[in-house]
């Protein structure tokens, strides 16, 4: 265990689809200089496509634009550094993008 993220780690890739002008926001190296992020996600055995909610924090003001395009794919990896280590946990479109003041941080 790494201290208080237990090995935690995380990557998000996001992007236009069809352009290579995409970006990968993760703390694999350095979890502790990273940027902080949170997630739920809402799996379902009917037909419905999942559903998440991914939030960033501090991002650079144009990673946040990115995030509020429409069609802007999406893709979460999470999981342990020891072990299986990152896993897909969610893919998709982004349907609804916005940043707002949560006092000091900008939260995506």
């Amino acid at each position: 265990m790494t201290g208080t993220l237990f090995g935690r780690v995380y990557r998000l890739r996001i992007g236009q689809n069809g352009s290579a002008n995409g970006r990968i926001i993760d703390n694999i190296g350095d979890p502790y200089n990273s940027l902080r992020l949170t997630f739920e996600i809402t799996k379902t055995t009917s037909e419905a496509p999942n559903t998440s909610e991914i939030k960033v924090y501090n991002l650079a003001p144009q990673t946040r634009a990115l995030l509020e395009k429409p069609d802007t794919v999406c893709e979460l990896y999470a999981g342990y550094s020891e072990g299986a280590g990152l896993v897909l946990m969610h893919s998709g479109n982004i349907t609804f993008g916005f940043s707002q003041r949560d006092g000091a941080d900008w939260v995506t």
